[in-house]
């Protein structure tokens, strides 16, 4: 008779979905939002935080794509990350020059490369590699990519705080009821 090996809490949980894709340990209120079906409590704290959010961005596909590791928004991640990469182009300073003085699918290249770092925690490919391949300095191609990523992070963090504070009342909320 073999012994089974034994499992702990943690172990369960990761094997049931990656909660940890950024870095980013399931714990207090994300506990509430990682599971494939949410309660009544959380879609309504998300339903609050969102609304309060009220930027393009989709922080609710890119808190969700954290924590629960789902691909189910991959596609509306991707396609947002296109269209800043396509308004970056499109973009003009107060002066009248173009944002992005070379222009080309590099940008839009970045930009998905930006949300892929937001998600996973690190680019898909190194910016030397990119730049080469798109024939771009890798000082720009690093800075336009790096400037890109700070912002989608700086988003999901905002609707973070927004969900934490939006799950604390809700909860306030529910236990006051009978």
């Amino acid at each position: 008779m073999s012994a089974q090996p034994e499992i702990n809490r943690s172990e369960t949980l990761q094997s049931d979905g990656d909660w940890a894709v950024r870095g980013i340990r399931a714990r207090g209120y994300d506990l509430m939002f990682a599971p494939d079906e949410l309660s009544d409590t959380a879609i309504s704290a998300a339903s609050c935080a969102q609304a309060r959010f009220r930027k393009p961005f989709p922080a609710w596909e890119a808190y969700r794509k954290l924590i629960n590791g789902t691909s189910k928004h991959d596609v509306a991640l991707v396609e947002y990350a296109t269209g800043v990469g396509l308004a970056m182009l499109l973009a003009v300073r107060p002066d009248g020059r173009a944002l992005v003085r070379k222009q080309g699918v590099w940008v839009v290249q970045a930009a998905q490369d930006a949300m892929a770092r937001t998600i996973t925690g690190s680019y898909p490919k190194p910016a030397l590699w990119m730049a080469e391949e798109y024939g771009v300095s890798n000082k720009t191609y690093s800075r336009l990519r790096d400037a890109m990523a700070r912002e989608f992070m700086d988003a999901v963090d905002i609707f973070r705080g927004y969900l934490y504070e939006e799950a604390s009342r809700c909860l306030h909320v529910d236990s006051q009821l009978p």
